[in-house]
C-alpha cells in the first residue's frame, strides 16, 4: 500500500522582520506560531529570575513568578505582535508546582498595550495537566489583536511555564 502526502512549505516575513516558517500536510489544519516583544508584569518573586521572558523560552522547567509587590494579583505576561492578528489557537503549560493557580486565569487580546479594554479569548476553568501542553482552539472572539496576554487570577502570581499564540497561515 502506498500513502502519498502533499507537503506545503510557506515562508512569511512579518512586519517586525522575523521569519516564520509553516509546514503543513495536505488536509491538516495549519497554523503559524506567533512571535513578538515580550510584555507584562516586570520582576520576579524575591528577584529569583523567574521573569516574564521564561514563559517564551521553550522550557517546561522555567516559569513566571511575579514579584512580592504584586501580592500575587493582576500579574500578566504576553506579546506585542507588532500588528493586529486574528488568534486561532492558544497553547500553554502550567507551572509544575502550582497548576491550580491558573484556574480563573484569562487569555486576552487588546488593541492597546495597556489592555484598557481587554477582550477575553479563553478562561482556564479547571486545573491544567502538569508537564503537558493544553491547546485551546475554540476562542471567545475572532477579532484581530496586536497585544495578547495571559492574566492570572488573584493569588495566581502569574504562574505559567509556557505560552504560545497561533494564527492561520
Amino acid at each position: 500500500m502506498k500513502i502519498a502526502f502533499q507537503l506545503k512549505l510557506i515562508l512569511l516575513c512579518l512586519a517586525a522582520g522575523a521569519l516564520v516558517m509553516s509546514v503543513a500536510l495536505a488536509g491538516a489544519p495549519a497554523s503559524t506560531k506567533l512571535t513578538g516583544k515580550v510584555i507584562g508584569t516586570p520582576g520576579s518573586y524575591q528577584n529569583g529570575g523567574s521573569t516574564i521572558d521564561k514563559v517564551f523560552d521553550g522550557s517546561l522547567d522555567t516559569f513566571f513568578d511575579a514579584p512580592e509587590s504584586t501580592n500575587g494579583n493582576g500579574c500578566w505576561v504576553g506579546l506585542d505582535l507588532g500588528k493586529a492578528v486574528q488568534i486561532t489557537k492558544i497553547r500553554f503549560v502550567p507551572r509544575s508546582d502550582f497548576p491550580d493557580r491558573m484556574i480563573g486565569g484569562k487569555f486576552q487580546g487588546s488593541a492597546t498595550a495597556d489592555f484598557a479594554k481587554p477582550v477575553d479569548l479563553a478562561v482556564v476553568k479547571t486545573s491544567p495537566d502538569v508537564g503537558k501542553w493544553t491547546d485551546i482552539t475554540t476562542l471567545l472572539s475572532s477579532a484581530a489583536f496586536q497585544y495578547v496576554r495571559y492574566l492570572s487570577p488573584d493569588d495566581g502570581w502569574g504562574n505559567i511555564a509556557e505560552l504560545e499564540f497561533y494564527c492561520a497561515p
